[in-house]
């Protein structure tokens, strides 16, 4: 497997297919450096290099990517560009190195749904779900970044949406490097 093969794009919204070719990418990339490490003495496993612009989309989807990226065995670093919002904000968090270009926006909010018509049951079982995907989502913002619990709390409880450039990510431990 070459260089140029570790390269992954995805400038998409988050779903089940727009995933599936970068999940099994990942996988792919670490079963070869698997064997590898088995064959060569001193194997040394190269980033697989993410390159990533998102609004966002589905947290279903979000979480099984984000677990493909942040236990896969080979690093995987993550470049953003342009804009990096909802479930991409998370999936970034996943990656071992988090790399911006300077004009890149970043977003944040509280989970959301939309309930369409059903039974006032089902609804209160899609809200159990949803409710569990906010606290997914918050205890890894609280795990893989600086931001406060206390800003978290705020976004929730106001409804809003978050947004910072590249320069407030790195204080906040979102991003590692910017690029100028």
């Amino acid at each position: 497997m070459e260089e140029k093969e570790r390269n992954i794009y995805f400038l998409d919204y988050v779903n089940n297919s727009s995933i599936k070719d970068i999940i099994k990418q990942i996988v792919e990339i670490n079963l070869y450096d698997n064997q590898q490490e088995e064959k060569v003495i001193e194997y040394e496993r190269k980033p697989i290099k993410l390159f990533m612009s998102t609004c966002g989309g589905s947290m279903l989807d979000m979480f099984s990517l984000y677990n493909h990226i942040k236990y896969s065995k080979t690093p995987v670093w993550i470049y953003i560009s342009g804009y990096c919002f909802s479930a991409g904000f998370l999936i970034l968090g996943a990656a071992k190195k988090r790399i911006a270009y300077k004009n890149t926006l970043l977003l944040a909010h509280q989970a959301s749904v939309s309930l369409g018509y059903s039974t006032i049951q089902d609804q209160k079982e899609q809200v159990a779900i949803i409710e569990k995907m906010q606290d997914n989502s918050e205890k890894i913002i609280l795990n893989d970044t600086k931001i406060p619990k206390k800003k978290l709390k705020e976004i929730r409880e106001k409804k809003q949406d978050w947004v910072i450039d590249v320069y407030e990510a790195k204080k906040l431990g979102v991003i590692d490097e910017i690029i100028e």
